[in-house]
């Protein structure tokens, strides 16, 4: 495992961390969220999510983990968090998860409102579907519900990178008071 710390920041009570790291195999199984997606999604096999590459901005404070960003990625799929893991009470995360185009067909997407004809046209261009995820409650046995920002976010981090992203929430966020966190 080879890793790097860019930058921690420490400031009562918050404690600021800028790291990444390239793990040989991180494969987040057998937990309550790696359950809750393979159930979202109605595939046992999303239950093991094989990660190469993390890369993540955090501040902890009051028993609280907050996921400023964060960014794994792997050989089957990539996956964007962000959110506020409490350690007494559970979390409130969005994630913006890609689907490769060849797993499309062995998922059932009757929760998120993703149509059938959308899955068929991402197949056919050999496209991944960027589905965004709302996890909430206690992490062992969290709700899962569609994020239409995470979807968005995904989709347009793909396209404009991350500068690009951090402008694209800025202006929904802040400048138009769209898509706020509930």
């Amino acid at each position: 495992m080879s890793s790097e710390v860019g930058h921690v920041e420490t400031s009562t009570p918050r404690i600021r961390a800028f790291a990444g790291a390239t793990l040989p195999r991180f494969e987040p199984a057998d937990t309550g969220v790696t359950y809750a997606v393979a159930d979202f999604l109605g595939a046992e096999t999303w239950a093991e999510i094989p990660f190469q590459r993390w890369a993540a901005r955090l501040e902890i404070h009051d028993s609280a983990i907050e996921i400023l960003d964060s960014r794994l990625e792997g050989p089957r799929t990539d996956a964007d968090l962000t959110g506020l893991i409490v350690l007494d009470t559970g979390a409130n995360l969005s994630l913006g998860l890609s689907i490769p185009p060849e797993e499309l067909s062995a998922i059932s997407l009757r929760r998120t409102g993703v149509g059938s004809d959308v899955l068929e046209g991402l197949r056919s261009a050999g496209e991944p579907l960027r589905l965004g995820i709302r996890i909430s409650g206690p992490l062992a046995g969290p709700t899962l519900e569609p994020d239409a920002k995470a979807s968005l976010c995904v989709a347009f981090g793909k396209l404009a990178g991350p500068t690009g992203l951090s402008l694209l929430t800025e202006l929904l966020n802040t400048k138009l008071g769209l898509l706020r966190d509930a």
